[in-house]
Formats: structure tokens, sequence, C-alpha cells
């Protein structure tokens, strides 16, 4: 089955709600602060994977074979955030892609991700027409990331049982 690399959702470990969730972990484990805290991001974002995919079929009915592919974490968040990939099979993203047709909020959220502007040069088109007569199969990594936006899915939501059940503690490591 032919599979397409996408870029979720996901706000990111700085200053975000994500890392307030590590600290609040690593406080649990050391709450003297008497050692250093390595943090596997990776699994973070693994954890992030699953259960966006849960919530994607909860709130919309969408089951997405979501496969974590890599975690992007930038050098300085100056010039932007860390970015989750994944791997989803091309014919289950047709399903977004048709209600991304039918939606007349489509050209807001072309607008939104690739409409040039001041500082900001696109390559994209920003024509919506243009975008519902070109074959998803040919659409790249950020077009598709178009197709998630705005599905009402947030991280507060993602994490809220998260310090119930210990996920994050196995996430920490203590030196």
């Amino acid at each position: 089955m032919k599979k397409r690399e996408v870029q979720i959702p996901f706000s990111g470990f700085y200053e975000s709600c994500p890392m307030e969730l590590l600290y609040d972990a690593i406080e649990q484990l050391d709450p003297n602060d008497e050692h250093h805290a390595d943090i596997d991001y990776v699994g973070f974002a693994k954890i992030h994977v699953n259960r966006y995919a849960e919530q994607l079929e909860i709130q919309h009915g969408f089951a997405l074979e979501m496969k974590f592919k890599d975690l992007e974490r930038p050098r300085f968040y100056n010039h932007g955030s860390d970015k989750i990939f994944v791997e989803v099979p091309i014919v289950q993203l047709y399903e977004l892609y048709v209600q991304f047709c039918s939606d007349d909020f489509a050209q807001e959220l072309i607008n939104r991700r690739f409409k040039s502007r001041p500082g900001f040069a696109s390559f994209y088109d920003d024509f919506c027409d243009n975008w519902r007569t070109k074959p998803l199969g040919d659409w790249d990594h950020n077009e598709l990331a178009v197709l998630f936006d705005d599905l009402g899915i947030e991280d507060h939501y993602l994490y809220e049982d998260i310090n119930c059940n210990g996920e994050l503690l196995e996430l920490i490591t203590l030196s």
C-alpha cells in the first residue's frame, strides 16, 4: 500500500503544554532538583502520534494508520518549532481530501499556509480550485499537512490523562 509522509499538528516543546507536562514529570521524579534529566523527545512524539490518531477517529470518524516517521527539532526556536511527521496510506488520506475539497473554509486554510505576504514568498499555488483539481498523489507533505489544519484537535485534549498512567515518567532518565 502506497504511503505518504505528512506533518501533523503539534505545538512543539518550546514554551508549550507538552514541555510543561514534561517539567511536571521531572519534578515528580526529582523534587529537589538534584539530578540532570534526559528527556526522550522522540518517545513523546510517538505518544502524540498515537493519541492524535485516536482523537481523529473519535472526533471525526477517520481511522488513519499513522506511523511515526520523524521528529524535527530546530536548533533555534526563533525560526520555527518542532515538527512531527507520520506516514499514512494515501487511500486513507483520500477521506480527508474529500472533506477538504467540499469545505468552503478550504480557501482560508490555503491562504493561511501558502499565500505570499510581506516577509514570506510562497512557492505554492494559493487558488483553491487548482488544489481541488490536483490529484492527491501529486501533493507533497506540506500540501498534505493542510488536510489536518483546523480539525479541532488541540494538544491539551490529547494530554488530559497523560500524567495519570505513567507514560511521561518512562520518558525521563535522571543522571
